[in-house]
């Protein structure tokens, strides 16, 4: 993971936690300081994963052979919301995966821009 998405991490685990206290998926991007994300940032296998747990059942097992703190060996999530999380230079939002997915396939442009993002978003916070 890249230093700023890290970063914004620890601070959307935060928001998570403290403002938001639902379950979800989410997929973390950076746009490290400009105002669009390219579509291909967000790959394939991350959009499957999101939408398995959105309108299916994923059950994952946390390997054992990563470094640090495990919290506990696996999780399943079933039915779950599921966004991709973009951190914008003034604000981050989060973008139903399903939502994000038709406007990739729809759009005549390679990138989500900034305020097309806010049209998208479900929720928006302001940094």
């Amino acid at each position: 993971m890249r230093k700023a998405e890290a970063k914004f991490q620890t601070e959307f685990n935060k928001y998570l936690r403290e403002v938001y206290q639902k379950t979800c998926a989410v997929e973390l991007k950076h746009t490290r300081g400009r105002n669009c994300l390219p579509f291909s940032e967000v790959k394939d296998h991350q959009i499957r994963a999101l939408q398995i747990v959105n309108r299916g059942v994923f059950a994952y097992k946390i390997s054992d052979f990563d470094m640090g703190y495990k919290p506990f060996d696996g999780f399943c999530l079933a039915g779950e919301r599921a966004f991709i999380v973009i951190r914008y230079p003034r604000f981050f939002c989060m973008i139903p995966v399903e939502t994000f997915v038709l406007e990739r396939d729809r759009s005549t442009r390679k990138s989500l821009t900034s305020s097309r993002a806010l049209d998208l978003s479900t929720c928006t916070v302001n940094c």
